[in-house]
């Protein structure tokens, strides 16, 4: 059997949305929420959403005065949480209006418990500022599930019924990589904000590191090295540059005996101004990341990192002959295989690049590893 390599890659457009979570006055939430993957608004006690939208009706309205109130007494430390709850719901509330914060919450509530859906990213901020000395980053998570209520939330939070959806964090990011524009949305104290999801290219990037944004396919490597001087990525580099000049010639005749013989030469001889050379931006912070940015060769650098690092893939003999099959487990949005896909690319490329020139390849992909972290997010399986 063939390796088969899975790209992992998400893709997303102008259309494609991610929503603000803000976790409550002074963070107060944050913990609970990134340890138990919830995400919430604060009215305690609000009911389960309909098939449509929350109305803008009285019963609504209620229900949300109402967890206003709840709010102010369900998470303390006190033997009368239960009494003073009963107390609020004794209320009557007949006499309150639709305020503009009100109005603001019913459409926060809307976003959340109607609109997202699953599959949708959330982004939730962290504190700023250390916290008993730990740095808490701000967290991207995608939902899942439907709104339910949080039956096995632990104290303070058991007695306020809250509200919630179930979210599979997936990274942490550092706000330092994000503009000043979408850091300064993060930081509103609005509960709920929808952004274009392709104004988070970092943060899509830390969530999925394999994704395309708008016709652009952007690969990660994340990287564990303590270190980033010119000899930290010396050996990736030759990796990547060497994959360039494979991919870009891969259609000339004979294009295996043209080639340099070693993939270090292979780089230096590739051409200033390629149009294959991806971009690449570095985030030097521990653990850090690279990514490489451009057309679909990215990819095809992603795929062929994961199998160097693969011992036992074997996607090349010492004929010449290439046998690799791939997958997208993240999305259906992306086939690798459907026309202009990176399947056959990446066989030709390594077509060209040939066996021994693989091997050395190999070694190298390993030395970026052993020495400096590098790691795709493409995965290989047997």
């Amino acid at each position: 059997m063939p390796p088969i390599v899975d790209i992992r890659a998400r893709v997303f457009g102008e259309d494609d949305k991610a929503y603000r979570i803000f976790p409550g006055v002074r963070y107060r939430h944050y913990d609970v929420m990134k340890d138990f993957g919830v995400v919430f608004l604060d009215y305690p006690g609000l009911p389960l959403p309909s098939g449509t939208s929350y109305p803008r009706s009285e019963h609504t309205k209620e229900a949300i005065v109402r967890g206003e109130r709840y709010a102010e007494v369900a998470y303390r430390s006190s033997d009368r949480v239960g009494e003073l709850m009963a107390e609020v719901a004794a209320l009557d509330l007949g006499n309150t209006r639709w305020s503009k914060r009100r109005e603001l919450a019913l459409g926060w509530i809307n976003g959340l418990y109607h609109e997202v859906k699953a599959g949708d990213l959330v982004v939730l901020p962290g504190p700023i500022g250390p916290k008993d000395n730990e740095v808490r980053n701000t967290l991207v998570g995608e939902v899942f599930g439907l709104p339910e209520r949080w039956r096995e939330a632990p104290e303070p939070y058991a007695s306020a019924g809250l509200l919630v959806r179930r979210v599979r964090w997936l990274a942490e990011i550092d706000e330092r990589d994000l503009d000043g524009r979408t850091y300064r949305s993060l930081r509103t104290q609005n509960a709920l904000i929808s952004m274009r999801a392709d104004l988070l290219r970092p943060v899509l990037g830390a969530a999925y590191q394999n994704v395309i944004v708008n016709g652009d396919f952007l690969a990660r490597f994340q990287t564990t090295g303590l270190e980033f001087n010119a000899r930290e990525s010396y050996h990736f580099q030759a990796f990547v540059l060497a994959v360039v000049e494979a991919f870009s010639r891969r259609s000339e005749e004979g294009v295996t005996d043209k080639l340099q013989e070693s993939i270090y030469a292979m780089a230096a001889s590739v051409k200033r101004g390629d149009r294959y050379i991806p971009e690449q931006d570095f985030s030097i912070h521990s653990p850090g990341y690279t990514t490489l940015k451009g057309t679909s060769i990215v990819f095809v650098v992603s795929a062929l990192f994961a199998l160097a690092l693969e011992g036992n893939a074997q996607p090349i003999d010492v004929n010449g002959n290439v046998s690799i099959e791939f997958e997208n487990s993240v999305s259906t949005r992306y086939d690798p295989c459907a026309a202009e896909g990176i399947d056959e690319a990446t066989r030709e490329t390594l077509r060209a690049m040939g066996y021994d020139r693989w091997q050395e390849a190999c070694r190298a992909a390993t030395a970026a590893n052993e020495d400096e972290g590098f790691a795709p997010r493409a995965t290989v399986r047997k």
